[in-house]
């Protein structure tokens, strides 16, 4: 439940304000809600000389070069173990890699435009990795349903929705 919601689910007890005295269970959830988020304009009050690492010009910018680091990093015995292991599970390609870059981004490493630039090459060399490990790889979450499956579901939801409108405008 978030914040909005739990200010909202307690809005109608008492005065019109929840129960949020000093160290009451809901006062606590809601303090814990709070601070597990940072608040708008935080980056701003911190001292400029502890500044998060995203915070920090990126240690690369050049596409290329990180490709190059990243293409050993995950190919790196450990993490290549790792990394199969996941895509075993069916986990697809695509958020594996999301996931890669954006922790990425997090240690400061590239910038998000980097990123961006990065998630083709990242996704084929991830695919790359599965398939010479004989893994067959989930592309993208989509991926799971069958294609004739899906286009059989959405003719059937489009006939009945035009088969509405279509008896609604019929004169009677």
């Amino acid at each position: 439940m978030s914040v909005l919601q739990t200010l909202q689910s307690t809005a109608g007890q008492g005065n019109g304000i929840g129960n949020f005295d000093e160290g009451s269970p809901m006062a606590e959830d809601l303090m814990m809600k709070m601070e597990a988020n940072p608040v708008p304009g935080q980056s701003l009050t911190q001292d400029p000389e502890n500044r998060a690492s995203w915070e920090t010009p990126p240690e690369i910018v050049d596409v290329q070069e990180f490709v190059e680091e990243m293409t050993a990093d995950i190919t790196d015995p450990d993490k290549k173990t790792q990394l199969l292991d996941v895509l075993r599970h069916d986990v697809s390609v695509e958020y594996v890699a999301q996931q890669y870059l954006q922790r990425k981004v997090q240690e400061g490493v590239i910038n998000p435009d980097t990123m961006l630039l990065a998630v083709e090459p990242t996704i084929y060399m991830m695919i790359a990795m599965a398939t010479t490990a004989g893994i067959d790889p989930v592309l993208y979450p989509e991926d799971e349903m069958d294609d004739g499956e899906e286009i059989s579901q959405q003719t059937q939801q489009l006939r009945k929705a035009t088969s509405g409108l279509m008896n609604k405008g019929e004169p009677e």
